[in-house]
Parts: C-alpha cells; sequence; structure tokens
C-alpha cells in the first residue's frame, strides 16, 4: 500500500511521477490511496485525477466530520475535554 497526502500541494513532477507509478503499479499487488483537499485544485492535479479515473480508480468525497465526532477525537488527543473556544472560531 502507497499512501500519499496533501496532494493539492504536490508540485508538476510529483504528479507526473504518481501518474507513471500508478500505471505500473496496475500489474503489481499494490495499491495506491491519494488524498488531496477541493481547492487548490491545480490543473496537473485533475489531469491526474482524470487519468486514474479513466484507468478505474474510485474517487471518494469525504464530508466533514460531526461536531460530536471532533469533541471526540479532540478529548482523545489532548486527554481532556474541549472548551467553547473550540467552536468559536
Amino acid at each position: 500500500m502507497i499512501g500519499v497526502d496533501d496532494l493539492q500541494w504536490a508540485d508538476a513532477s510529483s504528479l507526473l511521477t504518481l501518474g507513471v507509478l500508478s500505471r505500473r503499479a496496475a500489474y503489481l499487488p499494490v495499491g495506491l490511496i491519494a488524498c488531496f483537499r477541493p481547492s487548490p485544485r491545480p490543473p496537473d492535479l485533475d489531469r491526474l485525477t482524470d487519468a486514474l479515473q479513466a484507468a478505474g480508480a474510485r474517487h471518494l468525497v469525504l464530508g466533514g466530520l460531526a461536531e460530536r465526532a471532533v469533541t471526540e477525537l479532540v478529548a482523545e488527543a489532548v486527554a481532556a475535554v474541549p472548551g467553547p473556544r473550540l467552536w468559536a472560531g
């Protein structure tokens, strides 16, 4: 498994390399998970995602977490219940 995050910030060379890697990975027992935010969306990223989808990749769009889930994650991370200022910003 190969995981790549924050592709919205990747440069053109990195995106090109991922495209080449993904074409070769089709013949190997390996998976590729790539994550990116909806913006910014550089044209090179759009070309990569279009090519991957044309080759059969799945594009999943995840929504935001519910307030309760965020509260639980923060509480677990800092070992304390977050205060009201968490939601003020």
